[in-house]
């Protein structure tokens, strides 16, 4: 497949054109002043420049094909032509122009999950850039940024610092298989389940007869509590299906290949100060002969050690590449690899996407199908616990293969040629061809699809916006009635004093939380301000019960509301049985003090 360059040039053109006629002519209609004018005229005219500067102008064809390969593995490749005599441009120097043995084979660990490295002078950018707006913007920009320059310089030393790198730089993302790090649900599914506030006391094994009195020192009533929809276990204890999801644990390295010490000597000194400051400390460790520098960073005595262990920042340079890796244990692991130790080009999965592959280029990707495979079991994870019974299994099984497609394993290098560039992938997955068909049959079924899980989502919270609604006005209504025989006073300990009265411990759960079985808890507090006063000294209008995780007869305000008010409408009923759902706006607008009414 081979595509004309010269429509898109022409297209381009068109865009600054039009841009420019709008400015001109529009200026009024847009709001643009005389001062705007000319800031607006600059910035555009700037991005022209610079997108005539780049190159890109040069480039005057591209072509596509695709070969299968043994092992249902397809080469794709990539080509773009430029015209040399259009001149170099920024983008075919900036990115290297002489192709070589990929660096980040000598560093990335045998787990490596995703890798990306290539070149860029990053001096020679910014070289370019000062050129640039000295030659193409007024002097009061170019002034301005030369100061801001000046300012790096005497703080970090920014251009010597620029100077010493070597032009390669990358980043890699591993997986440990055998390392499993639990992730309870509560963390990703938002405050609602995460702050939920449980009482250690369990549920008593039933209810007392109806209208039998009980003496003020005898025990709770007991109850039989029924089963909560989806069990959630102590983080400490192992989760179940639902209530933590395991993941690989995780790692991440960004990779600078330096021509000597200046970022590591300037640098490290930098970061042991503010450390210090911050009463942590930089340790300093040896693996093979190499230094390496440890933050240790504290954590809570109940953060699992293993947890703990992946976020251990660990910073080394061995020969010409400076290290930042997030855990201690993979910097290691990057040293054996360049010490002559097994890493990722030892993998299957590299040797099988690498065969028949030219590995020498300017630019490396390597992507493993693990990240797919990991990625979509969390997607499945997150459907079953967000949308429920809601979302049927083709469907979740539908967007899992659509939100993973182009996520299969895959090798990819990009080389500088004399007259362009050109990039060459070895995948299981789809061809150019047809990943070009499939993404365009993909748009329609995207966008049914992001009409229709939103509506999905909006029916399941509206039923659980009900469901809440019907608790809370079930509950308020308990509380009247015992106040109404007991004294007309409403009782400071409303779960235990309505119990028995509402039907069990259900009532008390919102369905927008998850709690334990065998837990005292409940999803709704009753306003602390009419706690002890009778039915006539509480205005209608006052605020009775309302959803929020205040614990098993939980009493709080409008300020404990809204520190922890979630993502969806609460439930509020009134002191005259009014029940309806708010959001924070009109939670303040309500009556929590029955005094305050009082004084008006």
């Amino acid at each position: 497949m081979y595509l004309d360059t010269e429509q898109f040039q022409v297209w381009v053109d068109k865009a600054f054109e039009f841009g420019e006629n709008l400015i001109e002519n529009e200026a009024e209609l847009l709001g643009i002043g005389e001062d705007e004018q000319a800031m607006v005229d600059l910035v555009l005219g700037g991005i022209k420049k610079a997108f005539l500067a780049s190159g890109l102008r040069a480039i005057d064809g591209m072509g596509l094909s695709t070969v299968e390969l043994e092992g249902g593995i397809k080469r794709n490749v990539v080509v773009y032509h430029r015209d040399p005599a259009k001149g170099d441009g920024l983008i075919w120097n900036l990115f290297g122009t002489e192709p070589h043995a990929p660096d980040m084979l000598r560093l990335a660990p045998k787990d490596t999950a995703l890798a990306v490295h290539g070149d860029m002078d990053v001096k020679m950018g910014l070289d370019w850039l000062k050129d640039f707006v000295t030659q193409n913007t007024t002097p009061e920009v170019a002034a301005e940024m030369a100061g801001l320059l000046t300012q790096a310089n005497q703080m970090v030393e920014l251009e010597k610092l620029l100077t010493s790198l070597g032009g390669q730089h990358g980043f890699l993302l591993t997986l440990d298989e055998k390392n499993q790090v639990p992730i309870p649900l509560p963390m990703l599914m938002g405050p609602d389940m995460e702050e939920f506030e449980r009482d250690p006391l369990p549920f008593p094994n039933e209810l007392p007869r109806p209208n039998e009195p009980r003496p003020d020192d005898a025990p709770e009533p007991e109850v039989e509590p029924k089963a909560s929809p989806v069990a959630l276990q102590d983080p400490d204890e192992a989760g179940s299906e639902l209530d933590v999801l395991k993941i690989p644990g995780p790692g991440v390295a960004l990779v600078v290949k330096v021509k000597d010490t200046t970022v590591a000597d300037k640098l490290l000194p930098m970061l042991a100060a503010f450390l210090e400051q911050q009463a942590m400390e930089l340790r300093v460790v040896a693996e093979q002969g190499v230094k390496i520098s440890v933050i240790e960073v504290p954590f809570p005595p109940d953060v699992p050690e293993g947890v703990a262990k992946l976020l251990q920042p660990a910073i080394f340079q061995n020969d010409d590449y400076l290290v930042l890796a997030t855990s201690l244990d993979l910097a290691k692991r990057m040293i054996a690899v360049q010490e002559g130790g097994e890493g990722l080009k030892d993998s299957e999965e590299f040797k099988k996407l690498a065969k028949g592959l030219d590995l020498n280029g300017n630019q490396f990707t390597f992507l493993s199908e693990k990240v797919g495979h990991h990625y979509g079991e969390f997607l499945k994870t997150m459907f079953k616990v967000g949308a429920g019974e809601e979302m049927p299994e083709f469907m979740s099984d539908f967007m899992v293969k659509i939100s993973t497609i182009g996520m299969a394993g895959q090798l990819s290098v990009a080389r500088a040629l004399p007259d362009g560039y050109m990039v060459v992938s070895h995948t299981p997955g789809f061809t150019q061809e047809s990943g070009m068909v499939m993404a365009v049959a993909v748009i329609p079924v995207a966008v049914g699809a992001s009409v229709l899980l939103p509506a999905v989502a909006m029916a399941k919270a509206r039923a659980e916006e009900v469901k809440s609604l019907n608790n809370a006005s079930q509950l308020a209504k308990g509380v009247i009635v015992h106040a109404i025989d007991n004294g007309d006073k409403f009782p400071e300990k409303w779960c235990d004093a309505i119990l028995q009265d509402v039907g069990g411990p259900d009532v008390f759960i919102s369905p927008n939380d998850v709690v334990q079985d065998d837990v005292k808890a409940s999803s709704y507090a009753i306003n602390a301000a009419v706690i002890g006063k009778s039915l006539d000294e509480v205005p209608p209008e006052t605020v009775l019960i309302f959803e929020c995780n205040l614990g098993w007869n939980g009493k709080g305000d409008l300020e404990q509301l809204l520190d922890r008010f979630p993502h969806h409408n609460v439930a509020i009923v009134t002191a005259d049985g009014s029940a309806r759902t708010v959001d924070v706006f009109e939670a303040e607008t309500l009556l929590w003090d029955p005094e305050s009414e009082k004084e008006k």
